[in-house]
């Protein structure tokens, strides 16, 4: 690398989703994206562990599992990821989800739409010169093939040379899915 060149930034985007399913009973679909500097990871993991603690929450997070009395805990939570700089958040929201054609569109798949609108999740956090590991939530078998063409597209499909990679992780491993999933509800 010449002394002119700057060394790359490494960053970790973190992804979940909501009502992504076909045949749920919601109209919407949210797919969200967290980016975080990958040195930073560590320390707002164990802020929100931290504050786990503090609130003596035990289980994972998911909106769909708040309750009244666990409210001031979500709250912290909130202003965590408001007042963290370091945190930026990407929300791709799908309307009227059940006039989807996807026989036209995805080739018969719910699932190929799925990843396609993922990659409008992710696609603007990516610059040139920097290196990004997506972490994306299990969702069934196929994942990682459709995590691999996702890739693929993504790389093809934004000007400019970045290496990214993606794992595919189930959310209660991840403090950071975890807290998207409070930011797609």
């Amino acid at each position: 690398m010449s002394d002119n060149q700057a060394s790359p930034s490494h960053y970790k985007l973190f992804c979940d989703e909501s009502c992504h399913l076909e045949h749920d009973k919601s109209d919407v679909m949210v797919l969200g994206t967290i980016c975080c500097p990958e040195e930073r990871v560590e320390t707002i993991n164990r802020q929100i562990k931290t504050l786990r603690y503090q609130h003596n929450y035990k289980t994972e997070l998911k909106w769909t599992k708040l309750h009244t009395k666990q409210i001031d805990f979500y709250k912290a939570l909130i202003d965590l990821f408001l007042e963290t700089e370091a945190l930026r958040f990407k929300a791709t929201v799908v309307l009227n989800k059940k006039s989807l054609n996807h026989e036209q569109f995805n080739q018969g798949s719910h699932n190929n739409f799925y990843y396609k609108m993922f990659y409008y999740a992710l696609r603007d956090f990516l610059v040139s010169g920097n290196d990004y590991k997506i972490y994306l939530d299990y969702m069934d078998t196929q994942g990682r093939d459709k995590a691999a063409k996702l890739m693929d597209v993504l790389s093809n499909g934004k000007p400019g040379n970045f290496a990214i990679k993606a794992y595919i992780i189930r959310s209660h491993e991840s403090q950071l899915i975890q807290l998207c999933d409070l930011c797609v509800f």
